[in-house]
């Protein structure tokens, strides 16, 4: 998106939206918004103000206006309106007695995207969340994932269907999708010492940068931690086809700690932008490590394994999810982010956090 032009919303999608939101028509409304989230593709704004009825009564309101404009993204073109089709879909699921996702007031589609206007939730997130919070809310997703497995079917040939999503995860960082002159210009405002290394170096062609500077001598991280993350190429057959053994679920992909809200004994989620089949135990490896504080991380993997697995046997005989699975999940899902993030680091303190937070996943492989 163009970060110059903020997008925009028509005053009849409002009204729409807060008629439903209210479950009476609304003739007027006075209007304040403010971001939330922004990106590349997807805007989120919280839109509050005082909405009149047609009796002439003021009603004060928040709600959530999402706009995700039209991309190509490469090998999903059509996922930019995945969350709009899943509003859909979603009613069709069990979510059981605890979970839940927005209340959805009013969706359209223009020529540049989708908009969504949803409940505006509140509740513990991010590092709010405590463990036993965490272990809670693991428990309901085995819960949930076990109880709609026969809802798979139902995906067949809708725009919620992305198995391999957690094989492109490793696979993008194989891939170059930026011009290497452009990284080694002055114009480019990657850090300094970065600019430096690609100059004294040809790596050129097909490979990330990230992928060409882990097998380097320039990267100074422990050999056994760089070896760990060059492994995963060299055994990605074997890693996928262990992985293809795993009971298919109904899979969230962004099931982080900025994406759930625990307002007791509720389960907020949001986000179902990635929402698709996936593997049993993906969005759990995305619980347990996604943006976790370092310190938490050895203390918080088993019990949260330990709950999610207790909630899928709730209504199921087996559990063949293995620790070591999740483990090589996480790697998949952030080993590279991670060299990137020590590579790109500006203080000795991030890289040493780095550093730790793979030390750590090197030592659950170790263990498990």
């Amino acid at each position: 998106m163009n970060q110059n032009k903020e997008p925009r919303f028509t005053q009849e999608a409002l009204l729409s939206a807060l008629s439903s939101y209210f479950g009476e028509k609304i003739i007027q409304a006075t209007k304040r918004r403010k971001r939330l989230h922004g990106g590349t593709v997807g805007e989120v704004f919280l839109v509050q103000g005082k909405a009149t009825t047609s009796s002439s009564k003021e009603l004060p309101y928040k709600i959530i206006w999402k706009y995700t404009q039209k991309w190509n993204r490469p090998g999903d073109p059509l996922s930019w309106r995945r969350e709009y089709d899943w509003f859909h879909f979603s009613p069709v699921l069990n979510l059981g007695e605890y979970l839940h996702l927005p209340t959805c007031y009013y969706q359209e589609i223009t020529e540049e995207g989708n908009h969504l206007w949803m409940e505006y939730l509140t509740g513990a997130s991010g590092n709010s969340l405590t463990l036993a919070m965490l272990q809670e809310i693991a428990f309901q997703w085995g819960i949930f994932q076990q109880q709609n497995m026969h809802s798979l079917k139902s995906l067949e040939g809708k725009n919620t269907t992305n198995l391999s999503f957690l094989d492109s995860e490793l696979s993008q960082w194989y891939h170059n999708p930026y011009d290497y002159d452009f990284l080694c210009s002055d114009q480019c405002l990657i850090p300094s010492h970065i600019k430096n290394t690609l100059r004294k170096n040809n790596w050129r062609g097909g490979f990330s940068i990230i992928y060409h500077y882990i097998r380097s001598d320039e990267c100074d991280l422990p050999e056994h931690l760089k070896q760990m993350i060059t492994h995963l190429n060299d055994s990605r057959e074997e890693i996928f086809l262990k992985f293809s053994q795993l009971p298919e679920v109904i899979s969230h992909r962004d099931f982080w700690i900025e994406n759930i809200f625990y307002k007791g004994p509720i389960i907020n989620i949001i986000d179902w932008d990635c929402v698709g089949e996936g593997y049993l135990g993906e969005d759990i490896a995305s619980l347990i490590a996604d943006d976790t504080p370092t310190r938490y991380l050895n203390q918080w993997f088993e019990p949260i394994f330990s709950s999610y697995r207790q909630g899928f046997l709730t209504n199921g005989k087996t559990f063949p999810l293995e620790k070591k699975d999740v483990v090589m999940m996480i790697l998949i899902k952030y080993g590279y982010r991670l060299m990137g993030g020590y590579w790109f680091a500006d203080s000795q303190k991030e890289k040493d956090d780095f550093v730790e937070r793979l030390s750590i996943i090197y030592g659950w492989l170790k263990r498990y």
